[in-house]
């Protein structure tokens, strides 16, 4: 998916936002670093649109870059503060802040996105392509139906299909991970 024209950039900005900046906060534990990390992203999405290539969705995509962002921005604020009097900031002993940690979190959010892939990719043939149409197109039930010629409760039952085959498979622990990741956008 490349980005068509600046119109398109505004809806995914619009879409996206609130979402991203929901998956930065807990990382970085400020709403204002959080809006920058995804204003940046959206920036340099912006700025290098001509070269991107996005394969899959771009809820995943922008999640992922997001995430990795915080984490980064995390690890330079680690590194700025290393020569300071430790008892003036005691985050700095935080285990959110050790290198190694980061990287299993990385880890972990790679693997996590992999794995929702592999579910969603596993999905029946129609009720994947419905859930895609849903989550990674962005079009309503309605628009599914018409383009699919079936009904709107059909899409429905579809879409709640997917979303309990990927609860069901993904576990407990990350739930709240799908809640953003799926989540209707909130700007």
């Amino acid at each position: 998916m490349l980005i068509a024209d600046e119109e398109h950039f505004k809806q995914l900005f619009h879409a996206h936002y609130g979402e991203l900046c929901a998956t930065a906060y807990p990382i970085v534990k400020s709403h204002d670093k959080a809006e920058d990390i995804v204003q940046n992203f959206f920036m340099r999405l912006w700025q290098h649109r001509d070269k991107i290539a996005i394969v899959h969705s771009f809820r995943t995509y922008s999640s992922r870059a997001v995430y990795l962002m915080a984490l980064n921005q995390l690890r330079q604020q680690s590194r700025g503060m290393q020569y300071t009097d430790i008892s003036e900031h005691p985050e700095i002993s935080s285990p959110s802040l050790d290198a190694k940690w980061i990287e299993e979190k990385e880890e972990e959010h790679s693997k996590l996105l992999d794995e929702i892939d592999r579910i969603i990719e596993s999905l029946p043939e129609k009720n994947r392509q419905i859930f895609k149409m849903a989550h990674y197109q962005q079009m309503r039930h309605a628009a599914i139906a018409a383009q699919l010629g079936i009904s709107v409760n059909t899409v429905k039952v579809q879409v709640s299909r997917a979303y309990k085959t990927i609860r069901l498979k993904i576990g407990k622990q990350h739930l709240s991970y799908l809640v953003i990741l799926f989540a209707p956008a909130i700007i």
